[in-house]
């Protein structure tokens, strides 16, 4: 019986995983200095479903991906863009692991994983652009993320709330772990 649920875990952390990356490497808006992307969410989504283990191997191993497949990527090593990858499947599994689900405590969980995604994205801009255009970059790139954080808030409340997807499984063990009642949008 342990098997089997660890094994739906891993099926559907690579379903979370090939979602993630099929997201950042072609449904991207980029210039030489400016990405548009949103591979976080199935990632964050990974990991409060699934856990926060899960959520940052799918993390890790979607930067992994971008930076063998895509030949912008900076370089094939560990750095802070994979940080941040695994940030956004770390953190928010991390609360929702210890505390009940609710919307009020989605907004901040979601608000400290944007802001250390954040940091992290700076400091990989940093160590590969400069400080100069690491700090000059901060207005676009908060403008950005802070039109994704209110998209990111109703998805992933959504995702989870919504009875349409009580049939999966990791969607009513989190629903029935959590006391939430489903509702229909």
């Amino acid at each position: 019986m342990k098997s089997s649920i660890i094994i739906r875990k891993i099926v559907y952390g690579a379903v979370f995983t090939s979602i993630a990356i099929v997201i950042k490497l072609f449904i991207t808006f980029e210039t030489p200095f400016f990405r548009l992307s949103f591979f976080e969410f199935p990632l964050m989504l990974c990991s409060i479903l699934l856990g926060p283990l899960y959520g940052a191997l799918a993390g890790f191993i979607t930067d992994l991906n971008y930076i063998i497949i895509n030949p912008r990527a900076m370089i094939v090593a560990l750095n802070w863009f994979t940080l941040e990858s695994i940030t956004f499947g770390l953190v928010p599994g991390l609360f929702f692991h210890y505390i009940k689900y609710n919307k009020k405590k989605l907004m901040i969980i979601l608000l400290i994983t944007m802001i250390l995604g954040f940091t992290f994205n700076t400091l990989g801009i940093n160590m590969y652009y400069g400080t100069g255009y690491a700090v000059s970059s901060i207005p676009l790139r908060l403008l950005r993320d802070t039109l994704k954080y209110p998209l990111y808030l109703y998805l992933i409340h959504l995702f989870i709330t919504d009875s349409r997807f009580s049939s999966f499984n990791f969607f009513y063990q989190f629903s029935k772990k959590h006391g939430l009642k489903k509702q229909n949008y």
